[in-house]
């Protein structure tokens, strides 16, 4: 019967050599990526994701709502999200606060007390919103430019 020790070694030289995604020989996981687009407090990565917002503007949609579920479901990969009112949204601007893995609720160590926020300021010293601007072309068809900001 195998150690617990053999089976660790087992699987890290599993996951040796430079095929591995940072080459380095040593497996990469998701908590240590030194560029993961869910660890906004990291620098660079708003400004990531900002530059995927810009890409997603050059697209033209049928309807704004249409681009902002979009949206929402790739920031809901990033563990980023916002609440959308249902209905119909209409030129011009909108803003939306952002959470992270949906906010926090519970008992924090380092307050000593029951915490409820948005997952984002503990990490930021302050939170994140998005803004939205739908415009509608010549050709009926709509463009949405958005920006992940700072907020109070």
């Amino acid at each position: 019967m195998k150690t617990f020790k053999d089976l660790k070694l087992n699987i890290n030289e599993a996951g040796e050599g430079s095929d591995t995604p940072s080459g380095s020989g040593e497996p990469d996981f998701a908590g240590n990526l030194p560029h993961a687009m869910y660890q906004i407090e990291k620098p660079g990565v708003i400004e990531q994701i900002n530059g995927y917002l810009k890409a997603l503007s050059e697209k033209e949609y049928i309807e704004p709502r249409g681009a902002i579920v979009e949206l929402r479901h790739k920031l809901n990969i990033i563990n980023l999200d916002f609440k959308f009112r249902e209905g119909i949204v209409g030129e011009g601007k909108t803003e939306y606060q952002l959470t992270a893995n949906g906010g926090r609720f519970g008992w924090d160590m380092e307050v000593g007390d029951v915490v409820s926020d948005d997952g984002v300021s503990h990490r930021l010293g302050h939170g994140l919103k998005l803004e939205c601007e739908a415009v509608q072309g010549e050709n009926g068809l709509w463009r949405l430019t958005c920006e992940v900001v700072p907020s109070k």
